[in-house]
């Protein structure tokens, strides 16, 4: 595991996973009935109450409800007493005391999780608290959700971040677990705000963390807000990239409670995920893997760092000489067996005329997408063409793995082929002669955003095969390449089978084989985009589609074969 995940954790601390079980006491919040404040902008009328318990008052009920839900669907063995609502030491002590007493003496649980505000931990609490955490492992956490006091002003949150540190240093003095809150994506903050914040939070002397995304629930002040001067909100794929970065600056030792959150799709304003929580979580594993990236590898300590079980690519050698690699998960080579090389000169380069750009470009200059970049070859060749020309290359080239393009340093027949994949490894980016290319790792889809409309002359797409990148070739994707050459633009594909060829033409191509065994060259047909076929073919076969653009592959077959089926 690339991440400390909290099942496991449970499983290593308590020897199973324990089911947390959602309890209101019903205490109300200091910043809703204290100062009258009416408080935080993201918090419902409910103060978070847990579904599961809606309606229900008495507390043995919340309980007993909770616990039978989890062992009849879960099987589970194992609980955690939650008290999740509001504020959950906003009540005198004595009133505190009998609450706890109830729960613990009636109720087996493991555990005792009490949600709470670092404003709101007066000396007597804090005492009792060090008393009950004698008598059951007490967890106490705090909503601290970012360090910015400008974003804490902005959502009302009633206190600043200083007010947070010192909440931590009294629990912390009394011996007590503490876990923090972060909600990334909150009004008017920068990715750079989101990751100074995961830094801050990893300094601290935390026990766990949650992470979420934000969400807009009907009724907030929050929706006032959203509905009168919209903010953007964060979607799947962008969630996933930027968490990916946050853990790495948390402790590698660190819980990771969290990842996800829960709305009543009824109270929920926005965003609208189509992902679930196990395909999230999937999601991030197999980015960081491929990534090679882990928890903690970026936190100030270096203490650790997950090592991925995931093996490295084989390094194959093909017919002519050159090497490619074996992807692990599929076991397809990246490239045919006939030769690598070959086929990014006789597939890519050749059919790009590259020669030809200086007369062609009043600017001098090409700019060109190489989507899957793999072990670089495509572009490689192409700085190598061109680098004695007065034509300047921008290559922009987008890869998800990049654990295997690190592996394959070394393998390349030229050193300094080598020393280019190591720059681009290292620093992303590489200068040859007046050419430039940068490399963005990660989810295409997600990276591609960085790509303004009509201003790629050409497009080289890896041979995505939909037996495995069903993603990369989805009607959706191909349509927005489409929007994104600029006239007379075209795009290249070492692939040629039906599906894709479909998609290109459904998504307004022309499309014609070319010379090589496979593969082909499309440009945009001429005609309004929004008149091309959507959903099939021009002979009514299904088509791949990817609406939001962040489906899996098993959710985009899936769909398809849904599809047919009901046409069938």
């Amino acid at each position: 595991m690339v991440y400390r995940d909290y099942k496991s954790f449970m499983k290593e601390r308590y020897g199973k996973a324990l089911y947390k079980v959602p309890v209101d006491f019903n205490f109300g919040c200091p910043h809703r009935d204290g100062d009258h404040k009416g408080g935080c902008t993201f918090c419902p009328e409910d103060g978070s109450r847990a579904v599961q318990i809606m309606g229900i008052e008495k507390i043995e009920d919340q309980i007993e409800r909770a616990m039978e839900f989890a062992k009849g669907r879960y099987g589970a063995t194992g609980f955690a007493a939650y008290v999740q609502a509001y504020t959950a030491t906003f009540a005198p002590v004595s009133k505190f005391r009998e609450q706890m007493l109830l729960i613990l003496s009636r109720y087996p649980f493991d555990s005792l999780h009490l949600g709470t505000r670092p404003d709101c931990l007066p000396s007597s609490t804090l005492d009792y608290l060090e008393v009950l955490s004698k008598e059951v492992d007490l967890w106490v956490e705090l909503g601290l959700q970012t360090i910015h006091d400008k974003t804490l002003e902005y959502i009302q949150r009633g206190h600043d971040w200083a007010c947070s540190l010192k909440g931590i240093d009294k629990l912390k003095e009394r011996g007590l677990q503490v876990a923090s809150h972060l909600i990334l994506g909150l009004p008017g903050e920068s990715r750079e705000d989101m990751l100074e914040t995961a830094r801050v939070m990893g300094e601290l002397p935390l026990d766990g963390i949650k992470v979420h995304n934000l969400h807009v629930i009907r009724g907030t002040e929050m929706e006032r807000q959203h509905r009168e001067k919209p903010f953007k909100l964060i979607d799947e794929l962008e969630y996933v990239d930027l968490l990916s970065e946050v853990l790495r600056y948390l402790p590698s030792d660190l819980p990771i409670m969290r990842i996800t959150t829960d709305t009543p799709t009824r109270d929920l304003i926005d965003p609208h995920w189509t992902l679930g929580k196990g395909q999230i979580k999937e999601m991030l594993i197999q980015q960081m893997d491929q990534l090679g990236i882990s928890q903690g590898d970026l936190h100030a300590s270096k203490r650790g760092g997950f090592v991925s079980p995931r093996k490295k690519g084989e390094v194959l050698e093909t017919r002519d000489g050159s090497k490619t690699i074996r992807c692990p998960e599929t076991g397809e080579p990246y490239h045919p067996r006939s030769g690598a090389l070959l086929q990014s000169r006789e597939t890519y380069i050749e059919h790009s005329k590259l020669e030809s750009l200086k007369d062609q470009s009043s600017e001098g200059s090409c700019r060109i997408l190489d989507i899957g970049f793999g072990v670089g070859y495509n572009s490689f060749l192409a700085l190598e063409k061109m680098k004695k020309q007065d034509v300047s290359l921008e290559i922009l080239a987008f890869e998800r793995d990049r654990l295997n393009s690190t592996s394959f340093i070394g393998h390349h027949e030229g050193d300094h082929w080598n020393e280019w994949l190591e720059e681009l490894v290292g620093k992303n980016e590489l200068h040859v002669g007046n050419s430039h290319l940068k490399v963005l790792w990660g989810e295409a889809r997600f990276r591609l955003r960085e790509v303004e409309t009509s201003s790629v002359d050409m497009i080289w797409l890896d041979g995505f095969d939909d037996r495995y990148n069903a993603e990369m070739v989805t009607y959706d994707l191909l349509s927005w390449l489409r929007s994104l050459l600029k006239p007379g633009g075209f795009l290249i594909s070492a692939k040629g089978h039906r599906a894709f060829c479909l998609g290109l033409r459904a998504a307004g191509f022309e499309v014609e084989a070319l010379q090589a065994k496979h593969g082909v060259l499309a440009r945009p047909a001429i005609g309004d985009l929004n008149d091309m076929l959507s959903t099939s073919s021009s002979d009514g076969e299904m088509l791949y589609r990817d609406p939001d653009l962040c489906w899996s592959h098993r959710a985009i077959v899936r769909e398809r074969n849904a599809n047919e089926n009901v046409g069938a």
